[in-house]
């Protein structure tokens, strides 16, 4: 994979963008350019939004059906196709992608098979969501003018007389008269507004209105997320540990003990400068989860936080020091 991909010009002249645009899609549109250096030699990726949100926009506030509705509009213009395979539920390969780039030489092929090759089953892209349309309000039924229908009746055995009056007036009025029949609120007097609430969906019952928020860090997991951050490099930053990432911080700590800082952080300082990492985006959940973490941190100790090509010149210069320091000694 390359470490960068060139972007065309005539994108502003591009008539598929320009109808990106006339819809108000600009996610889309941001979309389509910062998935382009993740392609490959052959401007394929893979789309899956899960893997996107835990991969290239780890810390992103996106959500799953953003990034895969992002990806249909991109196909419904024909800056895209879609297609999948029984190896990957999602895969991208964007439009005259040969005809727009310059490749190194050495670049790898495209490990990922191609939307026309066998196996491969290409997905006809969502429609896009329905704008609706303005409803007509519904006319209130009009309020009687003049005096209340009913009379009042004697009821048997009751020397007070029961009021029966049949009401006529809209909804609004009614509830409320059955509030103040309810809360005996004097007349005038201000109320509180009381939370929004809600239908909820499945049960029919109502709820109070919710609310999305990041997940807090833990006390606990808050150095580890430090420490990543503070030695990241370009790798995603970390904005908040769900349950998973919880359970690997205690599964490290009560494997490694005291040491699992100092551990940790010294893999994160392995893992900022390798070439995998940094192309592929991966993040702090990635290093969790991948089970290497103590390797990473071994080899940034052995080496010095050198890199391969680092290393290998450091030996060609010791090897010359020590040629000349023989030449001397004869």
């Amino acid at each position: 994979m390359a470490q960068w991909r060139p972007l065309h010009r005539n994108i502003t002249s591009s008539e598929k963008m320009l109808t990106l645009s006339r819809e108000g899609n600009f996610f889309a549109k941001d979309l389509y350019q910062n998935l382009l250096p993740y392609t490959d030699r052959s401007g394929r990726l893979n789309g899956n939004p899960l893997a996107l949100l835990g991969t290239i926009f780890e810390g992103y506030p996106y959500t799953l059906e953003q990034l895969e509705e992002g990806l249909h509009a991109l196909a419904r213009v024909g800056l895209v196709t879609l297609y999948k395979t029984t190896r990957h539920q999602l895969l991208v390969e964007y439009t005259n992608f040969e005809e727009l780039n310059i490749f190194d030489k050495r670049e790898a092929q495209s490990q990922l098979p191609g939307p026309t090759d066998e196996g491969s089953e290409v997905l006809t892209p969502n429609p896009a969501p329905s704008q609706g349309t303005p409803s007509t309000p519904q006319e209130h039924p009009k309020e009687l003018t003049g005096e209340p229908q009913g009379t009042p009746t004697e009821a048997p055995g009751d020397s007070q007389p029961l009021h029966i009056q049949t009401l006529t007036t809209t909804s609004t009025v009614n509830k409320q008269l059955s509030s103040k029949t309810k809360n005996e609120t004097p007349a005038g007097e201000l109320v509180e507004a009381q939370p929004r609430r809600e239908m909820e969906p499945a049960t029919g019952e109502i709820q109070k209105s919710k609310t999305r928020s990041t997940p807090a860090i833990r006390a606990i997991d808050q150095p580890y997320v430090d420490a990543w951050n503070e030695n990241r490099g370009p790798l995603p930053r970390v904005v908040s540990t769900d349950k998973k990432r919880q359970r690997h911080l205690d599964l490290l700590r009560r494997e490694l003990g005291d040491e699992a800082l100092e551990i940790f952080t010294d893999a994160v300082r392995q893992v900022a400068q390798e070439p995998h990492y940094r192309q592929g985006g991966y993040g702090f959940g990635n290093l969790l989860a991948a089970g290497n973490l103590l390797s990473w941190a071994e080899k940034w100790r052995s080496t010095g936080g050198m890199s391969n090509q680092d290393r290998r010149l450091a030996d060609k210069a010791q090897a010359v020091a020590a040629a000349i320091g023989g030449l001397d000694a004869n």
